[in-house]
């Protein structure tokens, strides 16, 4: 099965029967489709794939894709230039598709392929810009270790819930050991740090035990994985 080639404003792409039955269970592509052989079995091609329509809840095109593989439990094999993309887009998330296309040695079409198809494995995320908290008045960070009074799959879902609609929790982790969760937080001040551990943070239903470290100086901050070349033979699922 061939992944999305990008064309103007559409795609032209290949696909088998199952997947079309899934991108019309997605309802997110305006196609005109035609039957075709594809390597002795039936086929279909689809012309023009929408992309993101800005309604509400729809997927992206790209959404779409990742959902199908993922349906489909499909693997994409990574290759040198695969890593060598991730590498420069981790450090340079603004870089063109020519200026990428001349440092990995590739043609600016197969280059855009390549990133697309990272794009709709899942292994690219998101781009986005990082903001520098200090000078933004952000001055305090602070992780925050919650142990729960019980341990129900509801009480879970509860807190977990509650910590997502806070926005001083910037990131959140279900861990092991003494404590359940690991919280990361900015704010302005140790008064204000106070307010929210006081007011909101132990007002949460279930919570039993709160220990939290505040961030004295940040010695690393690195925004790359660790890509190496061992890691050659991966193979990811979408």
């Amino acid at each position: 099965m061939n992944l999305v080639i990008p064309q103007g404003k559409g795609f032209i792409c290949s696909y088998t029967p199952r997947v079309l039955e899934l991108m019309v269970e997605h309802d997110d592509f305006e196609n005109h489709i035609d039957n075709q052989t594809n390597s002795g079995e039936s086929g279909f091609r689809i012309h023009r794939c929408s992309g993101m329509r800005g309604h509400r809840g729809r997927q992206s095109s790209s959404q779409t894709f990742a959902t199908i593989f993922s349906t489909l439990g499909l693997d994409m094999k990574l290759d040198k230039i695969d890593f060598h993309i991730l590498k420069i887009l981790q450090a340079k998330g603004r870089i063109t598709n020519a200026q990428l296309a001349m440092e990995i040695g590739l043609s600016p079409a197969p280059t855009l392929e390549r990133v697309r198809k990272l794009e709709v494995s899942g292994l690219i995320e998101s781009y986005h810009a990082v903001v520098n908290a200090a000078k933004l008045g952000l001055n305090i960070m602070v992780f925050i270790e919650v142990k729960l009074n019980y341990h129900s799959h509801f009480k879970i879902e509860q807190f977990i819930e509650t910590i997502e609609a806070m926005p001083e929790i910037v990131e959140a982790y279900h861990i092991t050991g003494d404590g359940d969760f690991l919280l990361k937080m900015y704010c302005p001040s140790i008064t204000d740090y106070q307010t929210f551990i006081v007011e909101k943070l132990s007002k949460i239903e279930g919570v039993g035990h709160i220990q939290s470290k505040v961030v004295l100086s940040q010695l690393k901050k690195a925004m790359s994985l660790p890509i190496e070349e061992e890691h050659l033979n991966a193979k990811v699922r979408a």
